[in-house]
C-alpha cells in the first residue's frame, strides 16, 4: 500500500552563522552554496521523479528537506523551489535550521503555512535548540556568544502564528546531567505538545561509559515526569521512551540527499562522511531513476538476509549508518554500512535507556494505564 513520502534532503549550503562546539561539520565548513540554477535543475529532477513508476508504484508524495549549513543562508534558492511546488499536493516541505533568520523563515513559509494536504500540513520547520541550560553551553554564534534567549524566543514567536515548529536537540556525556532542565524547558516551551527529542553525539567517541552514572539518574528523573505525563496525555513527551525506536534507517531506499554541486548520496550525512564512496549519481543523469531502484533494491535485499542486532533487548536506538560506515573495518560497502557492532559506547548508553524504559512500561502496565508493553 502506498502510505508513505519519499524524502529528499538538499544541501542548501555548507555555511553557517553559529559555532557550535559539537558540530562535525565545523572543519569542513566551506563557501559552497546551491545556485539558483542549481535549484532549477533539482525542481526538474523532482518533476521527472514525481513522473516515474518508481514512484507512482511506491509513495504518495514527496517531503523536501532543506539542509545545511544554515539553509537559510541561501533563502533565495529554498524559495525558489518552495515556489515552484506550493501548489503540488503532491510535495511537501521541511526545513532543518537553528532558528536563527525568524524573518527569513516567516518570508518562505507564511503564504503556505497552514495549507493541509489530506489533513497533514504541508510545510514543517524544525529548529535545533537544546534547551536550557545546554543550548547555551553547546550552541553559540559566530562570535561565541550564547543564543538560547534568541531562539527560544523565536520558537515561541512562531508557534503562536501558527508555524508547524518542532524541535530537535544534540546532547553530549558532558551535558547528561542537564538533560531533566532540558527536558522541562521544552514542555515549557511547546506547552506540552510536541516532543523532546534529543540525539547522543554519534560523531565523536567517548570512552565506554563516560558519564553513564549521570545519565542514568538524569533518566530516572525524567521518568518520573513522563509517568505522569503519560497519566495526563496517554503518550509519551520523550521520545526515548517510545515502542520501538531501533528502526533501521531508510538511507538509499526511501531517503536520498542532494548536495550543492547536484550529487545524489543515500542519505544527508553523506555530505560531509566518505562522500565519493556513497555517490549514487547525479540530476543530470539520464538513468537516474533506475540508479534510485537499483540502490534501494541493493539494501532491501541485504535487510532480508542480514539480522541486525539480534541480540540486543534494547528499543531505543539511535545510529548513524554513515557514521557505522565510517568507523566499520569490514570491506564490502553494504556491511560497512550496516556495521552495528562499532561504536560499542553507543550501545551502552542505549543499553541503559532500554533498562530505564522497560521499567517505566512495568509500572505503567502495573496501574492499568495503558497495554503499551505489548508493542514492544
Amino acid at each position: 500500500m502506498k502510505n508513505k513520502l519519499y524524502v529528499i534532503f538538499i544541501n542548501m549550503t555548507d555555511r553557517c552563522n553559529f559555532n557550535c562546539k559539537y558540530c562535525f561539520e565545523k572543519d569542513i565548513h566551506s563557501s559552497h552554496i546551491l545556485s539558483k540554477d542549481a535549484a532549477k535543475s533539482i525542481t526538474e529532477f523532482v518533476e521527472r521523479l514525481l513522473n516515474s513508476q518508481f514512484y507512482t508504484s511506491n509513495y504518495n508524495g514527496i517531503l523536501i528537506n532543506f539542509f545545511g549549513g544554515e539553509p537559510t543562508l541561501n533563502h533565495i534558492a529554498v524559495k525558489y523551489i518552495v515556489d515552484y511546488f506550493k501548489h503540488n499536493d503532491n510535495i511537501f516541505y521541511s526545513i532543518i535550521t537553528n532558528g536563527y533568520n525568524i524573518n527569513i523563515l516567516q518570508d518562505i513559509f507564511k503564504d503556505i503555512k497552514d495549507y493541509k494536504i489530506d489533513n497533514a500540513l504541508k510545510t514543517h520547520i524544525q529548529i535545533s535548540y537544546d534547551g536550557h541550560p545546554v543550548h547555551d553551553m553547546t550552541r553559540l554564534d559566530i562570535k561565541g556568544n550564547p543564543t538560547s534567549d534568541i531562539i527560544y524566543n523565536n520558537i515561541k514567536t512562531m508557534i503562536n502564528e501558527g508555524y508547524n515548529i518542532s524541535t530537535k536537540s544534540v546532547i553530549t556525556p558532558d551535558t547528561f546531567k542537564y538533560m531533566p532542565e532540558a527536558y522541562l524547558d521544552i514542555r515549557k516551551l511547546l506547552n506540552d505538545h510536541g516532543n523532546y527529542f534529543p540525539t547522543i553525539d554519534y560523531y565523536t567517541e567517548y570512552e565506554n561509559g563516560y558519564k553513564l552514572q549521570e545519565l542514568e539518574d538524569a533518566l530516572l528523573e525524567i521518568a518520573s515526569y513522563e509517568i505522569d505525563y503519560f497519566n495526563q496525555y496517554h503518550k509519551f513527551f520523550f521520545t526515548w521512551f517510545e515502542p520501538n525506536n531501533n528502526h533501521i534507517c531508510s538511507a538509499g531506499k526511501d531517503v536520498i540527499g542532494i548536495d550543492t554541486d547536484l550529487n545524489i548520496y543515500p542519505c544527508e550525512g553523506c555530505f560531509s562522511n566518505n562522500k565519493e564512496e556513497h555517490v549514487i549519481g547525479t540530476t543530470f543523469d539520464k538513468d537516474i531513476i533506475d540508479k534510485l531502484i537499483e540502490r534501494k533494491h541493493y539494501h532491501e535485499e541485504f535487510e532480508n538476509i542480514t539480522p541486525v542486532c539480534i541480540d540486543c533487548d534494547t528499543t531505543t536506538c539511535f545510529k548513524c549508518n554513515v557514521m557505522k560506515y565510517k568507523v566499520s573495518s569490514k570491506d564490502d560497502y553494504l556491511e560497512r554500512w550496516y556495521d552495528y557492532t562499532n561504536q560499542d559506547w553507543l550501545c551502552i548508553y542505549y543499553k541503559t535507556v532500554g533498562k530505564i524504559k522497560k521499567a517505566i512500561f512495568n509500572l505503567l502496565n502495573k496501574g492499568d494505564v495503558y497495554n503499551i508493553g505489548s508493542k514492544c
